[in-house]
């Protein structure tokens, strides 16, 4: 799952899919928030945008936001997501 992927299940999960509800709460133009909903858009989006949805989604998970990984209490090794 790439970031662009992850940051479209956000919205699902926290906005009911509204990617405009999303941008504003983490201060974001809904225009400049959909330009990253791509994989090339993705490339664009800089730490303090990803910083800014863990502020304002304490309980998203960072390694997951960042680097799409997962971490279980059963599990020695890191398990990337699909």
């Amino acid at each position: 799952m790439e970031l662009y992927e992850r940051l479209i299940k956000l919205t699902e999960i926290f906005t009911d899919n509204s990617q405009a509800k999303f941008a504003r709460s983490i201060g974001l133009f809904q225009q400049t928030f959909h330009g990253y909903l791509n994989p090339d858009g993705q490339q664009k989006i800089r730490k303090v945008v990803l910083d800014a949805i863990l502020t304002t989604y304490p309980e998203v998970n960072r390694d997951w936001l960042y680097f799409c990984l997962l971490y279980t209490s059963d599990a020695a090794d890191d398990t990337p997501c699909v």
